[in-house]
């Protein structure tokens, strides 16, 4: 499962998916959400920068995930 929130994979690997968080830090034009969120606050229309969860790969494009998953395929 690739996703750019986190929710989403947490979800995928509880059904044993493997994961891959891309980051996307304009996704809502530049709000990101802080690597220590104020508790209670509201970050739906923040970006999510900082891996919050054991993912499978952790990219910062679609380039970077293809070549990482190239790199880890059997020869």
């Amino acid at each position: 499962m690739v996703a750019a929130h986190q929710n989403d994979l947490a979800y995928a690997a509880s059904f044993g998916m493997q994961t891959a968080f891309v980051r996307r830090p304009d996704e809502f034009g530049g709000i990101v959400k802080p690597e220590n969120p104020e508790p209670g606050a509201d970050y739906l229309n923040a970006a999510e920068i900082h891996v919050e969860g054991d993912w499978t790969y952790v990219a910062d494009s679609f380039i970077d995930l293809a070549e990482q998953i190239r790199c880890s395929a059997p020869e």
